[in-house]
């Protein structure tokens, strides 16, 4: 576990991607509209069910939310670990994603 916390970038962007999963999957009791907003194309979406659509921001202020933050590294995610049946799975397979295990 370690190794794939490396530096404060990505243990940040570790625990973003794991409460995205939360959101984006329901787990937490609150409303996904009000912080993403989920692609409505059929197309395009490498095996995604929970792809969020980017949005191009001019000011830095919107740059630094967290819905903006993980939009891109979340739609890079493969559907493998994006589509886990709880948290604990999402963690487990993203670390051994991360660590090269997979």
């Amino acid at each position: 576990m370690a190794a794939v916390q490396g530096t404060t970038g990505n243990r940040r962007l570790r625990v973003d991607l794991i409460e995205t999963y939360k959101v984006v999957t329901g787990k937490k009791k609150v409303q996904k509209k009000d912080f993403f907003i989920f692609s409505d194309t059929d197309y395009n979406l490498r095996g995604l069910c929970y792809k969020l659509a980017t949005s191009c921001s001019r000011l830095d202020v919107r740059r630094n939310l967290f819905s903006e933050c993980v939009e891109g590294p979340w739609n890079l995610l493969p559907a493998h670990i994006v589509e886990a049946p709880t948290a604990d799975a999402f963690k487990n397979r993203y670390n051994s994603m991360k660590s090269g295990a997979l």
